[in-house]
C-alpha cells in the first residue's frame, strides 16, 4: 500500500535539498520552492533518502502526480542558473586555501565555477587545475589573453556567463580574503528577484573585519559617505570581493566602459544607483592574512577624487558607452 506525504511538510522538516534524476540530467533545489507549489507525490512509506539529505526522484520510486508541477521545477532551474565567478592574479597559495575551504561547503544551487587568470605570473593557473580536478561540480579555467585589469576580468566573466545563458552572477575573490560561509548564505539564499544586485559589506553593522587597519577602516567609511551624499542612496561599500548580480537586465555595453583597474566596482555602485537598480547589502566577514595589495593608496584617492568630480559634473558622458572588446583562452574544463 502507497502512501500519500505532503512533501510541502515532509522535506522542509527533514532534507536541505531535493534532486530530481532524469536519464540525462540531475536537478536540486531547496525543498522551500517546492512548498510554494503544493507538492504531493505517492512513495512508498520508508522510501527516504542517504544520509546527505538527498531525496532522489526516479520512475521507479517516486512518481509524481501532476506533470505540470515537475515542468514548473526544470523551468525554475532554467530560469535560475548561477554561476560562481573567481578572479585571480598572483595568488597561487591564498587560491589553494580557497579551493580546499569551497570542497567543504554546500555548493547544490551552483551550476558552475568559472575561474579568471588575469595572467598570473606565478604557479597560480597551475594551482587551479591541480586544486580543482576532484572538486564535483563543472569547473571552468580560462586565461585573459592579455592582462586586463580586476575590472576586465569581470567583463570578461559577465561575458562568459551572458554567453552560456546564466541568470545569475556570483563574484568572489580569489586571494582568500572572503569567508566561504558568506558565499554560502548568498549562493543558497532565495533572496527575492526584484534585487539586481546582492552586494556584500565590509562595513555593516554585523560585518566583521580581522587585520584592518584603522585608517583603511577610516577611508573607506569616509568615501562611503562622499559616494552616498552624491547618489543619494545609502552605500555601506563601494565595492567588496563578494556580490551577485542578476544578469537578466544588465546592460553588458554600458559595463564594458568601465575602466579595467581596481576603480571598476565604483563606476558600478554609480551604474547601479545612476540607473535606478534595487540593490541589497548584507553584512560579510573580511580578512587579511598574507595576502599583498595591489591598491597604491595616494593614486587611488586621487582616482576616488576625480571619480566624484566626473559624475557629478557630466552624468551623460560619465556613462557613455564604448565598445571595448576582451578576449580568453579556455585553459582547462571539467564535468561533475
Amino acid at each position: 500500500m502507497k502512501k500519500k506525504i505532503d512533501i510541502e511538510i515532509f522535506n522542509i522538516e527533514i532534507f536541505d535539498n531535493i534532486t530530481f534524476n532524469t536519464p540525462k540530467y540531475s536537478y536540486s533545489c531547496n525543498p522551500m520552492f517546492l512548498a510554494k507549489f503544493k507538492l504531493f507525490a505517492w512513495v512508498k512509506p520508508n522510501d527516504r533518502s542517504n544520509k546527505s539529505g538527498i531525496l532522489n526522484i526516479n520512475k521507479k520510486k517516486f512518481r509524481i502526480k501532476n506533470k505540470i508541477i515537475i515542468l514548473c521545477v526544470f523551468i525554475y532551474f532554467i530560469l535560475m542558473s548561477k554561476i560562481l565567478f573567481i578572479p585571480v592574479y598572483n595568488c597561487k597559495i591564498q587560491i589553494k586555501r580557497l579551493i580546499e575551504k569551497i570542497k567543504k561547503k554546500n555548493l547544490e544551487s551552483l551550476n558552475e565555477i568559472l575561474f579568471v587568470d588575469n595572467r598570473s605570473s606565478d604557479d597560480t593557473l597551475e594551482t587551479i587545475i591541480e586544486e580543482t580536478t576532484n572538486l564535483k561540480k563543472k569547473i571552468t579555467i580560462i586565461q585573459n589573453d592579455n592582462n586586463y585589469g580586476l575590472g576586465g576580468s569581470h567583463k570578461v566573466a559577465l561575458n562568459y556567463a551572458l554567453n552560456n545563458n546564466y541568470k545569475d552572477l556570483i563574484v568572489f575573490h580569489g586571494d582568500d580574503q572572503g569567508n566561504v560561509d558568506d558565499l554560502e548564505k548568498i549562493i543558497s539564499s532565495d533572496i527575492e528577484r526584484n534585487y539586481e544586485f546582492i552586494l556584500g559589506s565590509r562595513f555593516m553593522r554585523k560585518s566583521v573585519l580581522n587585520n584592518y587597519s584603522f585608517i583603511r577602516i577610516a577611508g573607506n567609511i569616509f568615501f562611503n559617505f562622499i559616494f552616498s551624499l552624491i547618489t543619494f542612496k545609502k552605500l555601506s561599500d563601494l565595492g567588496s570581493g563578494l556580490n551577485l548580480i542578476r544578469l537578466d537586465n544588465l546592460d553588458i555595453d554600458q559595463i564594458k566602459s568601465f575602466p579595467d583597474n581596481l576603480t571598476f566596482n565604483y563606476y558600478l555602485i554609480l551604474y547601479i544607483c545612476h540607473f535606478k537598480k534595487n540593490f541589497l547589502f548584507v553584512p560579510i566577514t573580511w580578512s587579511e592574512t598574507d595576502q599583498i595589495s595591489n591598491v597604491k593608496y595616494f593614486n587611488h584617492i586621487i582616482q576616488m577624487c576625480s571619480i566624484i568630480l566626473n559624475f557629478l559634473m557630466n552624468k551623460n558622458n560619465f556613462f557613455k558607452k564604448r565598445n571595448n572588446e576582451y578576449t580568453w583562452k579556455v585553459i582547462k574544463t571539467y564535468l561533475k
